[in-house]
């Protein structure tokens, strides 16, 4: 009844909004409605969570911020396995409030992230993984050289270590512990963006056939209790067999013809 991602939205015709995806077509997974955004050169979907704004710290407060997401648990990890890149924005905002502190010790701020519960991330949005560094680090431009993150600085001045995680195995941010908000004169903000993907390994694989005899060949398929088949063709031709399913005694035969 649903398409099974953004793409095939767009490859409707279907401008940006809310579409209900169904990431598995008639598989146990239940179809959620999701925003699509067709404006920019890639066709994104886009997964809200409970706090997307830019947020103050309150030191009183307990230091751990979790965020819940707007799709169920398998909905949004069949979104990540089958999209060809995903990106979720990271960014604090700090004056005398720092982040790891030390790439060789024990980090004061990591963010957990990935499937199921996730794991304990200590890079920062623009770094690489397990580097417990910030994108300045990368950048060569952090304002102590001796850091490598613009907030370990400490100082008395507004700093911000911002950037995109896109390694998919630690997607999405799950929770955020800050360790370092309750001295006096410290100050921070935190924001996690929407999870957004694009490309949908599963389905857009193309080829291109130049001769009558031309096909390609797949296992035998088995559609036991249920199965889909989905495919987009353009031709020239007024008739053609588009797929075909031997079986020992049943066959499915998916021809192209015209009355």
């Amino acid at each position: 009844i649903y398409e099974q991602s953004c793409e095939a939205y767009k490859h409707r015709g279907n401008t940006s909004g809310y579409y209900y995806i169904d990431v598995d077509g008639s598989g146990p997974i239940n179809p959620q409605l999701i925003f699509c955004n067709v404006t920019e050169d890639k066709t994104w979907t886009v997964i809200q969570h409970n706090n997307t704004e830019l947020t103050k710290i309150q030191p009183s407060i307990e230091r751990s911020q979790h965020f819940e997401y707007t799709v169920n648990e398998e909905q949004l990890l069949a979104i990540i396995s089958q999209s060809e890149y995903c990106e979720q924005e990271l960014a604090y905002h700090c004056r005398k409030s720092r982040l790891p502190n030390t790439p060789d010790g024990a980090p004061l701020s990591w963010w957990v992230g990935g499937p199921g519960a996730g794991q304990r991330q200590t890079y920062w949005g623009g770094a690489l993984p397990g580097s417990q560094q910030c994108a300045c680090s990368l950048q060569e431009n952090c304002v102590d050289h001796k850091h490598h993150c613009n907030c370990d600085a400490d100082h008395t001045a507004w700093a911000n270590d911002s950037g995109l995680l896109t390694h998919k195995e630690s997607l999405p941010v799950r929770s955020l512990v800050l360790g370092d908000v309750q001295k006096p004169g410290s100050e921070s903000s935190y924001m996690v963006g929407p999870l957004r993907c694009y490309g949908d390994n599963s389905v857009w694989d193309s080829a291109f056939f130049d001769k009558e005899t031309s096909y390609l060949h797949f296992p035998t398929f088995h559609g036991e209790l249920s199965a889909d088949i989905s495919l987009l063709f353009k031709t020239t031709s007024s008739s053609g067999v588009l797929l075909e399913n031997l079986g020992i005694r049943d066959f499915i035969r998916l021809e192209l013809g015209c009355k």
